[in-house]
């Protein structure tokens, strides 16, 4: 399943049309910071109720994988919340006054649309190509980051444990 949904990812970048992302500052973090923030909120929010149709479908293994997930990024939600104070943001507020890239939204209700349709079993790999996505960011992006937030703030944390750590 792994390499079937990695070609499946690999197959979907080679199509894509290459973009080029805007210039980073640390505004523009702080927003990708309240994107991070809603992708984990909501998403973590579908795992026990995807863990029950799992169960209920008398797939043990799926409902197992949920329930794992749920325990991994239980809590997730909060290392944007902790870089948004860092660069000296009231978080809560914003997370809840700023909208979330219409990406990332369109990817929340596609996971939510998993979830909740006729074939519970893509939500996983809705929650594959996040993690892959991840650690895939390069040293360099992340040194490139730094260099825009202000001095001896650290405000990438969250980030940085999931490209070496975590994920």
């Amino acid at each position: 399943t792994q390499h079937l949904l990695d070609g499946a990812i690999a197959s979907a970048e080679r199509r894509a049309p290459e973009l080029r992302a805007p210039q980073m500052t640390a505004t523009r973090w702080a927003w990708e910071l309240v994107a991070q923030w809603y992708c984990a909120h909501h998403s973590v929010a579908l795992l026990p109720g995807i863990t029950q149709r799992y169960e209920a479908a008398g797939r043990r293994d799926l409902a197992d994988f949920a329930r794992r997930k749920l325990e991994e990024e239980r809590g997730h939600d909060q290392f944007p919340i902790a870089d948004l104070r860092a660069l000296g943001y009231d978080a809560e507020a914003l997370v809840q006054k700023i909208p979330p890239a219409p990406a990332v939204k369109a990817g929340v209700d596609y996971a939510r649309a998993c979830a909740l349709g006729e074939h519970p079993v893509e939500f996983v790999g809705y929650m594959y190509a996040l993690e892959r996505r991840v650690i895939r960011i390069p040293d360099d992006w992340l040194t490139a980051l730094d260099a825009v937030l202000p001095p001896g703030v650290n405000a990438t944390s969250g980030i940085r444990l999931h490209v070496r750590e975590l994920d």
